[in-house]
């Protein structure tokens, strides 16, 4: 594969926290909920609601839930044992401030939130309160058509046998979309259990840490669609899709520090369906644990295609049942027992890592076609590309570069072969690298060692330094990607600093500040006294440092605005903020909007800076304000 094609592959972003997570809060002037064509507005507070998490709202609730009805919860804590949403139409409940959900005593973990039989329904702007000790409270929506499930975030571990989500859409030409859920904390079952015979879209959703699939969406009949996002250490697969045009497109997913019990952490597994299911422009780092793959096609799941993504497998992730000896897969098909045997696409993708055995791809049935495929593997006696009694299958322009035999045909097996090369090196298709969480391999590289020492960031990319004003301050931040130490500036390089495999730095700076040199996006900043942040010489409101929401609000007179974001951006309702065409997200993450009185909030990850304002606007970071422009 050339250089050029290789570098046209994809060029997307690290994700290291969801898009958009933040709730609606009240601390934006103005904030309102987006207007509807409900006939009757219920603020639940006047009707008569406990807003302190003391008393239940379910009679209040219950009592005002009807058709062409939207419930507003303003600021505060919502003590709930059993909420009904059942034949609803046109019907939404809507956090307007920070709107915090608790489980009561008497709840039932199936049916806490739970409800079927509607239409035209949403649920939007909640924080779901799930740190209690064996607290597994479940949000269960069903609808026949317009379901909306919209910035819900569900804190504490789900303590419960059941899921820790459900939506169905009911008819068959009926949709839903469930956009910016976050459950980080992860759970004892199902992250996210959907089985529509409609069409379904998960979008910008982080899902991470359960048990038994993060998404667990292949038993419905209808398509289910992951639509960016971040999905990382979830236990038998992150997503698993089987029904027909199913898809995963602008994923991130990640293995790289499962639970020990964990015992088999997949990315994507097509099962119990015939499929298509297409999975493209997706980045998947399976670094380490146990697993069979970073894509597997199961026993009883059907055909399935990948394209325009990168795969990057560590040698710490090892093969179930090898006691760790094994480097695990990118790409595994499992023979067809349950299911037809269906074809495989595989192009414009790469797969990087490095390993001891095995191969990073094999296909245990027939009819499978790789084309513009670039495998580079370091280690020992690792192949490429194995066939186990698989025919009709073929490798075109691609590069399999390894330590063992590139393509192997074992048993019955056969293969085209049409512009294979056995030299080359793979690049990593995104801003960053696929390493510096491996602990310390050398993956892209080839030729390099299983256990070797990955090359050192550079030091003259992007740099942070962060001052503590002549007192001791502890800070924190992460980067997706590479970073070290740096002394430019005269920064101090001490023992009281430490970055971690997965790029998190913790230190403690004072009047010696302390700078560091990255290449990634730079997220999470926090610090327990002020400090001065500069990013590349440029003086930074450490808020603006990863917040999941920025929001600008004018005061009174139109006020045009930019602002640049080094990582992703994108329009978001959160906190009130307001779409239009007056606001303009530019490809090179730049924004340009323009504001009077309301609030423009925008889903942001990585640094904001640069804000330029032709006159006078509030700028707030997750519902807090930074700066009074």
């Amino acid at each position: 594969m050339s250089e050029e094609g290789t570098r046209s592959l994809l060029h997307r972003r690290g994700i290291i926290k969801t898009v958009g997570a933040g709730v609606a809060a009240s601390a934006v002037p103005g904030g309102t909920a987006v207007a509807s064509d409900h006939v009757e507005v219920v603020d639940i507070v006047e009707a008569g609601a406990d807003d302190t998490g003391t008393e239940p709202i379910d009679d209040v609730f219950a009592d005002h839930a009807g058709d062409d009805t939207r419930i507003e919860f303003p600021e505060g804590r919502y003590r709930i044992n059993d909420l009904t949403l059942y034949g609803l139409t046109n019907f939404a409940m809507v956090g307007t401030g920070e709107a915090v959900l608790v489980p009561g005593d008497e709840y039932d973990p199936r049916t806490w939130i739970a409800g079927t039989n509607n239409r035209d329904v949403r649920v939007e702007n909640f924080v779901i309160d799930n740190t209690g000790e064996g607290v597994g409270s479940s949000l269960t929506v069903h609808a026949y058509d317009g379901l909306v499930v919209r910035d819900v975030t569900k804190r504490g571990h789900h303590d419960a046998g059941t899921a820790a989500f459900g939506f169905r859409v009911i008819e068959a030409d009926g949709t839903g979309t469930v956009e910016r859920l976050r459950a980080a904390d992860g759970g004892d079952s199902v992250g996210i259990y959907t089985d529509p015979v409609g069409e379904i879209t998960y979008r910008d959703c982080h899902v991470e840490l359960f048990a038994n699939n993060g998404v667990y969406g292949s038993l419905g009949t209808g398509a289910v669609h992951v639509d960016g996002g971040l999905y990382r250490n979830n236990n038998v697969a992150s997503v698993r899709l089987g029904a027909p045009g199913s898809t995963v497109t602008g994923a991130t997913f990640r293995v790289d520090d499962p639970p020990d019990d964990y015992g088999n952490c997949r990315a994507v597994r097509v099962a119990d369906g015939p499929g298509p299911v297409a999975i493209e422009d997706c980045e998947i780092r399976m670094i380490s644990g146990r697993g069979t793959g970073g894509v597997v096609g199961a026993f009883s799941g059907g055909s399935f295609t990948v394209r325009d993504t990168a795969i990057h497998v560590g040698p710490r992730y090892t093969t179930v049942g090898s006691g760790g000896t094994r480097t695990s897969y990118a790409i595994h098909v499992d023979p067809a027992t349950e299911a037809e045997v269906g074809s495989r696409t595989i192009e414009d993708t790469v797969i990087t890592g490095a390993g001891d055995r095995v191969a990073p791809v094999e296909f245990a049935r027939d009819d499978n076609e790789l084309r513009n495929v670039c495998v580079e593997q370091s280690g020992e006696d690792r192949a490429g590309i194995v066939f186990h009694d698989s025919a009709d299958n073929v490798v075109s322009d691609s590069t399999v570069s390894v330590p063992g035999e590139a393509i192997v045909l074992d048993g019955d097996s056969s293969v085209d072969r049409d512009g294979v090369s056995t030299d080359g090196s793979c690049a990593w298709p995104t801003e960053g690298d696929a390493v510096g969480d491996d602990g310390g391999e050398a993956a892209g590289t080839a030729g390099g060692d299983a256990g070797g020492t990955a090359d050192a960031p550079p030091t003259d990319g992007d740099r942070i330094t962060i001052g503590g004003g002549g007192s001791a301050a502890r800070y924190e931040f992460t980067v997706d990607g590479d970073v070290e130490r740096s002394a430019a500036g005269d920064a101090a390089v001490d023992d009281g600093d430490a970055i971690a495999d997965n790029g998190t730095v913790t230190g403690r700076a004072t009047d010696e500040p302390d700078a560091y040199a990255f290449d990634g996006v730079l997220t999470d900043f926090e610090a327990t006294d002020d400090v001065d942040v500069a990013i590349n010489g440029e003086s930074v409101p450490p808020e603006l440092i990863g917040p999941n929401v920025l929001t600008v609000v004018g005061k009174g007179e139109t006020v045009r605005y930019e602002f640049e974001v080094t990582g992703s951006v994108a329009k978001s309702t959160a906190y009130g903020g307001t779409i239009n065409d007056f606001d303009e997200v530019r490809s090179d993450g730049t924004v340009a909007g323009r504001t009077t009185d309301e609030a423009d909030s925008y889903s942001c990850i990585g640094v904001a800076s640069s804000f330029e304002a032709a006159g006078p606007v509030e700028v707030y970071a997750d519902g807090e304000l930074v700066t009074d422009v």
